[in-house]
């Protein structure tokens, strides 16, 4: 006897999705898979020397102009990416510490070692 309750069909559910998922990746590995509910639709103005490199960059990588969008996402995520990278690295506790005077020195020993 299978007793089915809301706990159960949720499990099969979730059991079912993650299945399926795997092998559509497995299946078309080279399908970039985008969650819809995550998209956002929305109008930019680009210049036309912007538009252009989009563009080129699209075909290039894509073979289509009609990936346009996921370019621009790939340059945004990895350009905020770098950045937040750079604050962190900025931000975090510093692993040498010297003063002018002694940076000033090592300079010298360093300019006078190269020149030997």
């Amino acid at each position: 006897m299978l007793i089915v309750t809301n706990l159960n069909i949720v499990k099969l559910k979730i059991s079912l999705k993650l299945t399926v998922s795997r092998i559509f990746r497995e299946r078309f590995k080279s399908i970039q898979v985008v969650d819809i509910s995550m998209v956002k639709r929305t109008t930019i103005l680009l210049e036309e020397d912007l538009y252009e490199y989009l563009i080129k960059e699209s075909i290039r990588k894509y073979g289509s102009s009609k990936k346009l969008s996921q370019v621009i996402n790939e340059l945004l995520r990895k350009t905020l990416y770098d950045k937040e990278k750079v604050i962190q690295l900025l931000s975090e506790e510093r692993v040498a510490h010297t003063t002018a005077k002694k940076f000033e020195e090592f300079r010298r020993e360093l300019s006078r070692r190269m020149e030997e």
